[in-house]
């Protein structure tokens, strides 16, 4: 219950620092993109397709559906992150996210190999640094994530990855 709390007031947090960066739209230029993680010491990998978008000079929210491979499992799930940035072409950023996801099979496996399933969702928080490199209207970045999971046992996982994205 206390995991709960805590994932309930980090996403209010984030939330009232989303409505404060959305507060002057005009700004705004959308980048969708697709990107992929990976953990540097296990098999853990992240997939992403989502919409970077900017609320401010030097302010951006990113939003993506995520397929996550998490212990041998497979999540699905979604990603908020809110970041401050530096730069226009070249972009250097940092920023901080949540993330939820739903384990595929858990009620199928929880019928067959309870030990296999744990949860049947998986959350959690992450600080986030990277840089956007930005020709015309394409993006291609790197970015870095250190997620931190609300689960018991191990629940954190530095995480690097490539995405690349266009402007409409």
């Amino acid at each position: 219950m206390a995991k709960l709390t805590k994932l309930l007031n980090t996403t209010k947090y984030l939330l009232s620092i989303f409505a404060f960066l959305i507060s002057n739209p005009s700004l705004a230029q959308d980048i969708h993109y697709i990107g992929g993680l990976i953990e540097e010491k296990s098999s853990n990998t992240i997939a992403e397709a989502g919409l970077i978008s900017e609320t401010k000079n030097n302010a951006f929210t990113q939003m993506s559906l995520m397929l996550f491979r998490h212990k041998g499992n497979n999540y699905k799930g979604v990603n908020f992150s809110i970041n401050r940035s530096i730069g226009h072409n070249l972009k250097a950023y940092s920023g901080a996210g949540i993330f939820w996801g739903n384990h595929e099979n858990c009620e199928f496996l929880r019928e067959k190999q309870a030990e296999t399933c744990d949860a049947g969702y998986t959350a959690g928080v992450y600080p986030e640094v990277g840089f956007i490199i930005t020709i015309r209207k394409m993006s291609i970045g790197a970015y870095g994530r250190y997620y931190i999971t609300f689960e018991s046992g191990e629940n954190e996982y530095n995480m690097y990855g490539l995405r690349i994205g266009y402007a409409f």
